[in-house]
Protein backbone atom coordinates (compact mmCIF):
# COMPACT_ATOMS: atom_id res chain seq x y z
CA UNK A 1 0.00 0.00 0.00
CA UNK A 2 1.20 3.42 -1.05
CA UNK A 3 1.67 6.09 1.50
CA UNK A 4 -1.44 8.19 -0.50
CA UNK A 5 -3.58 4.91 -0.70
CA UNK A 6 -2.84 4.73 3.64
CA UNK A 7 -3.82 8.39 3.75
CA UNK A 8 -6.87 7.97 1.63
CA UNK A 9 -7.67 5.22 3.36
CA UNK A 10 -7.63 6.86 6.87
CA UNK A 11 -9.43 10.13 5.66
CA UNK A 12 -12.48 8.04 4.70
CA UNK A 13 -12.75 6.11 7.42
CA UNK A 14 -14.92 8.49 9.42
CA UNK A 15 -17.27 8.22 7.04
CA UNK A 16 -17.26 4.45 5.90
CA UNK A 17 -17.36 3.38 9.82
CA UNK A 18 -19.16 6.29 11.27
CA UNK A 19 -16.46 6.66 13.93
CA UNK A 20 -15.19 10.27 15.00
CA UNK A 21 -11.96 11.42 13.75
CA UNK A 22 -10.57 10.87 17.73
CA UNK A 23 -11.40 7.52 17.06
CA UNK A 24 -9.55 7.03 13.56
CA UNK A 25 -6.77 8.60 14.43
CA UNK A 26 -6.35 6.26 17.59
CA UNK A 27 -6.61 3.29 15.55
CA UNK A 28 -4.03 4.25 12.94
CA UNK A 29 -1.71 6.23 15.28
CA UNK A 30 -1.85 9.74 13.90
CA UNK A 31 -2.31 12.61 15.18
CA UNK A 32 -5.50 14.81 14.73
CA UNK A 33 -3.66 17.80 13.15
CA UNK A 34 -1.71 15.21 10.75
CA UNK A 35 -5.48 14.28 9.85
CA UNK A 36 -6.70 17.24 8.86
CA UNK A 37 -4.20 18.78 7.01
CA UNK A 38 -4.22 15.76 5.09
CA UNK A 39 -7.79 16.11 4.85
CA UNK A 40 -7.31 20.08 3.82
CA UNK A 41 -5.32 18.74 1.27
CA UNK A 42 -7.41 16.47 -0.22
CA UNK A 43 -10.12 18.83 -0.35
CA UNK A 44 -8.05 21.56 -2.32
CA UNK A 45 -5.68 19.54 -4.35
CA UNK A 46 -7.35 15.74 -4.98
CA UNK A 47 -5.61 12.54 -4.26
CA UNK A 48 -2.11 13.59 -5.73
CA UNK A 49 -1.79 15.72 -2.54
CA UNK A 50 -1.24 12.61 -0.75
CA UNK A 51 2.15 12.15 -1.68
CA UNK A 52 4.30 12.85 0.43
CA UNK A 53 6.20 16.25 -0.01
CA UNK A 54 9.69 17.71 0.26
CA UNK A 55 11.27 19.13 3.62
CA UNK A 56 13.69 21.19 2.42
CA UNK A 57 13.57 24.57 3.83
CA UNK A 58 12.32 27.17 1.07
CA UNK A 59 15.75 29.47 1.82
CA UNK A 60 19.14 28.34 2.77
CA UNK A 61 20.72 31.81 3.83
CA UNK A 62 23.77 29.94 4.24
CA UNK A 63 24.20 28.24 1.38
CA UNK A 64 27.34 28.55 -0.76
CA UNK A 65 26.28 30.98 -3.62
CA UNK A 66 26.57 28.90 -7.13
CA UNK A 67 29.32 31.10 -8.65
CA UNK A 68 31.42 30.27 -5.68
CA UNK A 69 30.77 26.65 -5.73
CA UNK A 70 31.73 26.82 -9.46
CA UNK A 71 34.84 28.28 -8.71
CA UNK A 72 36.26 25.43 -6.24
CA UNK A 73 35.46 22.92 -8.46
CA UNK A 74 37.66 24.55 -11.36
CA UNK A 75 40.23 25.22 -8.74
CA UNK A 76 40.26 21.60 -7.89
CA UNK A 77 39.94 20.58 -11.33
CA UNK A 78 42.58 22.29 -12.90
CA UNK A 79 44.82 21.83 -9.50
CA UNK A 80 43.99 17.98 -8.55
CA UNK A 81 46.46 18.28 -5.63
CA UNK A 82 45.35 20.91 -3.81
CA UNK A 83 42.92 20.21 -1.13
CA UNK A 84 40.12 22.26 1.13
CA UNK A 85 42.40 23.79 3.31
CA UNK A 86 44.84 24.89 -0.07
CA UNK A 87 41.65 26.38 -1.74
CA UNK A 88 40.39 27.94 1.31
CA UNK A 89 44.01 29.72 1.60
CA UNK A 90 44.27 30.63 -2.22
CA UNK A 91 40.61 32.44 -2.06
CA UNK A 92 42.00 34.44 1.00
CA UNK A 93 44.78 35.22 -0.82
CA UNK A 94 42.93 35.92 -3.57
CA UNK A 95 40.66 38.52 -1.81
CA UNK A 96 37.70 37.33 -1.26
CA UNK A 97 36.11 38.55 2.26
CA UNK A 98 34.17 35.76 3.20
CA UNK A 99 35.06 32.25 1.57
CA UNK A 100 33.37 28.88 2.57
CA UNK A 101 34.84 27.05 5.52
CA UNK A 102 37.34 24.30 5.16
CA UNK A 103 34.55 21.80 5.86
CA UNK A 104 32.19 23.45 3.61
CA UNK A 105 34.83 23.26 0.72
CA UNK A 106 35.48 19.74 1.32
CA UNK A 107 32.04 18.74 1.44
CA UNK A 108 31.34 20.58 -2.04
CA UNK A 109 34.60 18.71 -3.12
CA UNK A 110 32.73 15.67 -2.14
CA UNK A 111 29.11 16.39 -3.23
CA UNK A 112 31.50 16.61 -7.44
CA UNK A 113 33.13 13.77 -6.56
CA UNK A 114 36.43 15.12 -6.40
CA UNK A 115 37.37 13.41 -3.29
CA UNK A 116 38.58 10.13 -3.43
CA UNK A 117 37.43 7.95 -0.37
CA UNK A 118 40.48 6.92 1.48
CA UNK A 119 40.81 3.08 2.11
CA UNK A 120 39.60 1.56 5.37
CA UNK A 121 42.61 -0.19 7.04
CA UNK A 122 42.67 -3.27 8.08
CA UNK A 123 43.09 -3.57 12.14
CA UNK A 124 45.92 -4.75 13.48
CA UNK A 125 45.72 -8.57 14.79
CA UNK A 126 47.76 -8.78 17.72
CA UNK A 127 49.48 -11.82 18.14
CA UNK A 128 49.41 -13.53 21.29
CA UNK A 129 52.96 -13.33 23.25
CA UNK A 130 52.95 -17.11 25.36
CA UNK A 131 55.46 -19.70 25.57
CA UNK A 132 55.18 -23.40 24.51
CA UNK A 133 56.56 -24.63 27.89
CA UNK A 134 56.96 -23.92 31.16
CA UNK A 135 60.28 -22.40 32.21
CA UNK A 136 60.78 -21.40 28.73
CA UNK A 137 60.55 -17.43 29.25
CA UNK A 138 59.94 -15.54 32.91
CA UNK A 139 59.02 -12.24 32.83
CA UNK A 140 60.59 -9.84 36.19
CA UNK A 141 59.74 -6.63 36.87
CA UNK A 142 58.93 -3.97 39.81
CA UNK A 143 55.77 -2.20 40.87
CA UNK A 144 55.80 0.49 43.47
CA UNK A 145 52.96 -0.15 46.25
CA UNK A 146 51.67 2.21 49.14
CA UNK A 147 51.66 0.50 52.46
CA UNK A 148 48.58 1.55 55.13
CA UNK A 149 51.28 3.74 57.29
CA UNK A 150 51.82 5.72 53.61
CA UNK A 151 55.17 4.87 53.16
CA UNK A 152 56.65 3.22 50.04
CA UNK A 153 57.60 -0.23 49.05
CA UNK A 154 58.62 -2.42 45.67
CA UNK A 155 57.26 -5.49 44.70
CA UNK A 156 59.61 -7.59 42.34
CA UNK A 157 56.99 -9.99 40.43
CA UNK A 158 58.12 -12.86 38.48
CA UNK A 159 55.44 -14.05 36.02
CA UNK A 160 55.88 -17.39 33.09
CA UNK A 161 55.22 -16.67 30.02
CA UNK A 162 53.80 -20.22 29.57
CA UNK A 163 50.57 -20.25 31.55
CA UNK A 164 51.05 -16.38 33.18
CA UNK A 165 52.14 -18.60 36.40
CA UNK A 166 52.58 -16.10 38.96
CA UNK A 167 56.16 -17.39 39.90
CA UNK A 168 56.34 -15.45 43.33
CA UNK A 169 56.71 -11.60 44.24
CA UNK A 170 59.16 -10.31 46.89
CA UNK A 171 58.72 -7.34 48.88
CA UNK A 172 61.54 -4.70 49.47
CA UNK A 173 61.86 -1.24 50.50
CA UNK A 174 63.90 -0.11 47.65
CA UNK A 175 63.91 -2.02 44.25
CA UNK A 176 68.15 -2.55 43.94
CA UNK A 177 69.99 -5.09 41.84
CA UNK A 178 70.40 -6.86 45.19
CA UNK A 179 66.28 -7.46 45.76
CA UNK A 180 65.88 -8.37 41.87
CA UNK A 181 68.37 -10.97 42.87
CA UNK A 182 67.32 -12.19 46.00
CA UNK A 183 63.41 -12.96 44.09
CA UNK A 184 64.97 -14.07 41.04
CA UNK A 185 67.22 -16.21 43.68
CA UNK A 186 64.23 -17.42 45.51
CA UNK A 187 62.48 -18.30 42.02
CA UNK A 188 64.77 -20.43 40.75
CA UNK A 189 65.34 -22.52 44.29
CA UNK A 190 61.25 -23.17 44.11
CA UNK A 191 60.90 -23.75 40.14
CA UNK A 192 63.97 -24.37 38.70
CA UNK A 193 66.11 -21.97 36.35
CA UNK A 194 63.92 -20.52 33.23
CA UNK A 195 65.57 -21.06 29.82
CA UNK A 196 65.26 -17.18 29.29
CA UNK A 197 64.86 -14.02 31.36
CA UNK A 198 62.91 -10.86 30.06
CA UNK A 199 63.21 -7.16 31.82
CA UNK A 200 63.04 -3.90 31.24
CA UNK A 201 66.53 -1.27 30.94
CA UNK A 202 65.94 -1.09 34.43
CA UNK A 203 69.64 -0.14 36.25
CA UNK A 204 68.83 -2.80 38.77
CA UNK A 205 69.11 -5.51 36.15
CA UNK A 206 71.09 -3.71 33.77
CA UNK A 207 74.09 -1.34 34.07
CA UNK A 208 74.27 1.53 31.77
CA UNK A 209 76.81 1.35 28.54
CA UNK A 210 80.33 1.59 29.29
CA UNK A 211 79.73 1.15 33.16
CA UNK A 212 80.80 -2.17 35.11
CA UNK A 213 77.89 -5.13 35.20
CA UNK A 214 75.11 -4.73 38.11
CA UNK A 215 74.77 -7.08 40.97
CA UNK A 216 71.81 -8.72 39.17
CA UNK A 217 74.22 -9.07 35.65
CA UNK A 218 76.71 -10.79 37.52
CA UNK A 219 74.87 -13.36 39.20
CA UNK A 220 73.33 -14.49 36.21
CA UNK A 221 76.86 -14.77 34.70
CA UNK A 222 77.23 -16.74 37.69
CA UNK A 223 78.39 -20.69 36.12
CA UNK A 224 74.95 -22.16 38.04
CA UNK A 225 73.15 -19.59 36.70
CA UNK A 226 74.14 -20.47 33.15
CA UNK A 227 70.93 -21.78 31.87
CA UNK A 228 69.31 -18.55 32.64
CA UNK A 229 69.98 -16.14 29.09
CA UNK A 230 68.82 -12.62 29.29
CA UNK A 231 66.62 -11.42 26.49
CA UNK A 232 66.01 -7.55 25.68
CA UNK A 233 62.41 -8.55 24.05
CA UNK A 234 60.91 -11.20 23.38
CA UNK A 235 60.62 -10.73 19.92
CA UNK A 236 64.01 -10.71 19.32
CA UNK A 237 63.86 -14.30 21.34
CA UNK A 238 61.32 -15.34 18.68
CA UNK A 239 64.15 -15.60 15.86
CA UNK A 240 66.49 -17.76 18.49
CA UNK A 241 64.52 -20.77 18.15
CA UNK A 242 67.80 -22.44 16.94
CA UNK A 243 69.32 -21.96 20.56
CA UNK A 244 67.11 -24.23 21.81
CA UNK A 245 68.73 -27.56 23.05
CA UNK A 246 68.05 -30.74 21.21
CA UNK A 247 66.42 -32.49 23.93
CA UNK A 248 63.29 -29.35 24.05
CA UNK A 249 62.70 -29.03 20.38
CA UNK A 250 60.72 -32.07 20.62
CA UNK A 251 59.04 -30.58 23.72
CA UNK A 252 58.25 -27.37 22.21
CA UNK A 253 57.47 -28.68 18.83
CA UNK A 254 54.84 -31.18 20.59
CA UNK A 255 50.97 -29.70 20.15
CA UNK A 256 49.59 -28.99 23.78
CA UNK A 257 46.54 -30.57 24.90
CA UNK A 258 43.87 -27.70 25.38
CA UNK A 259 42.60 -29.83 28.40
CA UNK A 260 46.10 -29.33 30.27
CA UNK A 261 46.24 -25.50 28.82
CA UNK A 262 42.96 -24.76 30.81
CA UNK A 263 43.81 -26.93 33.67
CA UNK A 264 47.14 -25.43 34.11
CA UNK A 265 45.30 -21.70 33.51
CA UNK A 266 42.18 -22.16 36.53
CA UNK A 267 45.21 -23.18 39.12
CA UNK A 268 46.81 -19.86 38.07
CA UNK A 269 44.23 -18.16 39.44
CA UNK A 270 43.98 -20.53 42.56
CA UNK A 271 47.42 -20.19 43.68
CA UNK A 272 48.78 -17.81 46.26
CA UNK A 273 51.46 -15.47 45.61
CA UNK A 274 54.38 -16.91 47.86
CA UNK A 275 55.38 -12.97 49.55
CA UNK A 276 58.54 -12.70 51.20
CA UNK A 277 59.55 -8.82 52.82
CA UNK A 278 63.27 -8.68 52.64
CA UNK A 279 64.77 -5.53 54.76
Amino acid sequence: MSVNERWLEILLTPLRDGISVAETCRRYGVSRQSFYDYRRRLDAEGVTALQPRSRRPHRSPAQTAPDIETRIVEMRTHNPRWGARTIHARLVRAGMARPPAISTIHRILQRHGLVTPRTQRTPRTWRRFERYAPNDLWQIDGTQVALADGSKAWIVDILDDHARYAIGATAARRFTAHAAWRAMETAIDEHGAPRQLISDNGLQFKSGKGHKPVYFQERLAAPKNRPVVRAAKASADLRQARAVPPHLQRVLRRPRPRTHRRGVAAAVRCVPLAVTICG
